[in-house]
């Protein structure tokens, strides 16, 4: 048995999301040009945040054995 597969090739056009003023420019770098204060304290936040779950683990996988 045959499996026929037919792919379509899109593109896509984001620029009927774009705010009047902006024409051209892309609708990703506009929603992350604006907000990079915020992206900034996320991504600050996410690594202490993974820092600190990663110590927590360590600390788990190497004590566990000494407890036992």
């Amino acid at each position: 048995m045959e499996n026929n597969v037919e792919l379509n090739n899109t593109e896509l056009d984001n620029t009927g999301v774009n705010t009047p003023g902006t024409v051209g420019v892309d609708a990703n770098t506009q929603q992350t040009q604006g907000d990079k204060s915020a992206w900034d304290i996320y991504t600050k936040k996410t690594h202490i945040i993974g820092r600190t779950v990663s110590i927590i683990t360590l600390v788990m996988l190497v004590g566990a054995p000494f407890l036992i």
